[in-house]
């Protein structure tokens, strides 16, 4: 449970350094960095599974 909400951490904190940039808006921001939690949640997912 403790590495399941670690890697959802991380995956969240690296998409929030990734998508914060100049010159993506307000809008797009979210939106990608909304994209990139799911995208990381369907891996760790698959992480835990497999273990």
């Amino acid at each position: 449970m403790i590495k399941k909400l670690g890697y959802v951490a991380t995956g969240f904190l690296l998409c929030l350094l990734i998508t914060k940039q100049p010159f993506f808006n307000e809008k797009e921001i979210i939106e990608i960095t909304l994209l990139k939690i799911q995208k990381n949640h369907r891996l760790v997912m698959l992480l835990i599974l497999s273990a």
